[in-house]
């Protein structure tokens, strides 16, 4: 598969958690956590699959390289946007005023 090179730019922002910059997410593969409900991961494979079938490319569970460093749900490589999945509205409101990020709210 190749990334164009806006893709290519934005991937290259993103790592596995945890991890050093060098180490990245793979494209277009789904990770889940136990850690989170099943309504969430459900929510989450659901939308990866609707951006997939659309022709986007994504990445799952992936940490910014940046100070900041936090880690998003579902990031969408071809338009930008980041995807946020909660089960609780007040955890939601962190994100807020973040630019380009969507908070979905799910069932638990």
């Amino acid at each position: 598969m190749k990334l164009t090179d806006s893709e290519k730019e934005l991937w290259y922002k993103f790592k596995t958690p945890s991890c050093s910059n060098l180490h990245r997410r793979k494209v277009n593969a789904l990770h889940i956590s136990a850690a989170n409900s099943k309504g969430h991961e459900m929510a989450k494979c659901e939308k990866a699959y609707d951006l997939i079938k659309e022709g986007h490319k994504i990445l799952t569970e992936a940490q910014e390289c940046s100070k900041r460093g936090l880690r998003h749900d579902l990031i969408d490589l071809t338009t930008g946007d980041i995807y946020e999945f909660e089960t609780d509205s007040k955890r939601a409101i962190r994100f807020k005023d973040m630019k380009n990020i969507t908070v979905i709210m799910v069932d638990k």
